[in-house]
């Protein structure tokens, strides 16, 4: 079984990672309503009311 490097490990993760991280700029320039918010999982409305309790 061949063994992977470590260098060439490390650059397979930080490709996915700059791909992803690349693509999710586009996204957010292109769709406004794509941005993520601090603390939200979902992008969903939430009532006013709800927070403040």
């Amino acid at each position: 079984m061949p063994k992977i490097t470590t260098p060439v490990s490390l650059g397979v993760i930080g490709s996915i990672i700059t791909i992803s991280t690349i693509a999710s700029i586009i996204k957010s320039r292109s769709d406004s309503t794509a941005r993520a918010h601090a603390g939200r999982i979902t992008g969903g409305k939430v009532d006013e009311e709800e927070v403040s309790k």
